[in-house]
């Protein structure tokens, strides 16, 4: 593509797809007229089983190679415009994730018309996946966001129906590994004999905690969404050695993307007080006594601060091995983060990594980093719900070492908030908005952005400004 821009070539997908939609609907539409002919011309043809009883979405009933009624294929025409609408809305996101400012206004202006609640649709609707993924061993390969090639290797339980939501443990090979290595020597078909997919990417080195390893984790990830139906409240972590450290790292920078976090004979990370992103991410720490490798020191003072810190961590230490993944705990494993949810936290602590680029989001903040944003910056926020007079409202305080320039208020989609209700919003002891939120594209995209994760978006918001 030449010298294009993701931005260029997400507008080269997007616009065009518009117009195959329109060519299609009116196609489907044109259908109407004469379907009550369809019966005896429809054989191979896409066409619709009766819907009243089907759990299929009419899209599929359009493969069974049935008759369609008039109002069926009104109904396919309405399905279809707004699937390719969706479609299109997510490739306008998806490109303002990549953008720089300048770029991201351009594709805000796009959208200008199209309300924050439509958009916050299309994007809480689980993208199609395959109907036909391969189950077993399966190999695969993307490209991260940094450009890079990224190979992988999955293990798909053979009962795998994509009509429902699947758990995933992502495993993360050490130094010497490879993706094959993880996925069928350390796990041994255990993931998926208990009915989780199990997937195991591919960087160099196994540094997970360089920019192309932690952008990998990212892009894998979306990839496997993309094919089969995750359940993206049950998606857990991985890895031992180099693996077991780049679990320290994704975790921490990312926590509120994982259900459970299972570093192995893993050296503490280097700030250790980036453990305190952990907050109540469940760990569970395995070290062999015998490691020569890497000290078993260093799985006992990383559970010790985490449990310091209030976290939920577990640690098992294996007397009878050295530097190894420990196989036989691996349904002592599965079993522990079966038992496990993704927290979505209404309060945090968070440090920002030593290596990688600034995340995009911590937790319910898109930051405006500036040109400040170093390792070791802490951010606090709470958020707190008050009654007073019989009236709820809701304190919420932003603090911490980092000097923002601002950041976008992601108010969190949880049966336990009430995004209606009025906000007062503090940046350290001033307040800097108070008010009632209301729906917004921005809050919509920036919650998108990063992790395309339907559970993560927020329709509710504030773009609040310092400078």
């Amino acid at each position: 593509m030449g010298g294009m821009s993701k931005l260029d070539v997400a507008r080269s997908i997007a616009w065009p797809v518009v117009g195959a939609a329109t060519i299609l609907v009116v196609g489907v539409t044109a259908l109407v007229s004469g379907a009550g002919d369809l019966g005896a011309q429809a054989h191979g043809r896409a066409s619709l089983r009766g819907v009243a009883d089907s759990h299929m979405s009419l899209t599929d009933h359009a493969r069974v190679g049935k008759a369609v009624t008039r109002d069926q294929a009104q109904l396919l025409a309405a399905d279809l415009r707004k699937q390719l609408e969706d479609r299109v809305l997510r490739s306008q996101a998806d490109a303002w994730a990549a953008a720089d400012a300048g770029q991201r206004k351009d594709i805000e202006a796009n959208l200008k018309t199209v309300p924050a609640a439509r958009l916050y649709e299309a994007l809480s609707e689980a993208e199609p996946v395959w109907l036909d993924a391969p189950t077993g061993d399966v190999t695969g390969w993307t490209r991260n966001d940094l450009g890079y090639g990224a190979r992988f290797q999955l293990r798909v339980p053979e009962n795998y129906d994509p009509a429902r939501k699947w758990p995933l443990h992502v495993s993360l090979h050490g130094g010497g590994g490879t993706p094959a290595r993880s996925c069928m020597v350390n796990w041994q078909g255990e993931p998926a004999e208990e009915g989780v997919i199990l997937v195991c990417p591919k960087t160099p080195k196994g540094m997970w905690w360089m920019p192309r390893g932690e952008s990998t984790v990212r892009s894998v990830l979306a990839e496997v969404r993309r094919r089969y139906n995750v359940d993206t409240d049950r998606v857990s972590i991985g890895g031992a050695s180099s693996g077991g450290f780049g679990v320290w790292h994704n975790a921490s920078k990312y926590p509120w993307v994982w259900r459970a976090a299972v570093p192995r004979c893993a050296a503490t990370p280097k700030d250790p007080e980036t453990l305190q992103n952990f907050g109540s991410l469940p760990t569970f720490l395995l070290h062999g006594r015998r490691d020569g490798r890497i000290s078993v020191q260093n799985s006992r003072t990383s559970h010790a601060l985490l449990a310091d810190a209030g976290g939920d961590t577990t640690y098992a230490e294996e007397p009878g091995f050295g530097h190894s993944f420990m196989r036989p705990r691996n349904l002592d494993v599965l079993e522990w983060i079966g038992g496990k949810q993704r927290d979505i936290a209404h309060e945090f602590e968070y440090r920002t990594v030593l290596r990688g680029t600034a995340p995009a989001r911590v937790h319910w903040l898109a930051p405006d980093w500036g040109d400040d944003y170093e390792p070791g910056l802490d951010i606090t926020g709470s958020i707190v719900r008050e009654t007073r007079g019989g009236a709820t409202e809701y304190e919420i305080h932003v603090g911490g070492t980092a000097t923002l320039r601002g950041f976008t208020l992601l108010f969190p989609h949880t049966d336990e908030l009430d995004p209606t209700e009025p906000v007062t919003v503090y940046y350290g002891d001033r307040a800097v908005f108070a008010g009632k939120l209301s729906p917004s594209r921005q809050a919509v995209l920036a919650s998108w952005a990063g992790h395309r994760d339907p559970r993560l978006l927020s329709l509710y918001g504030k773009v609040i400004q310092f400078q």
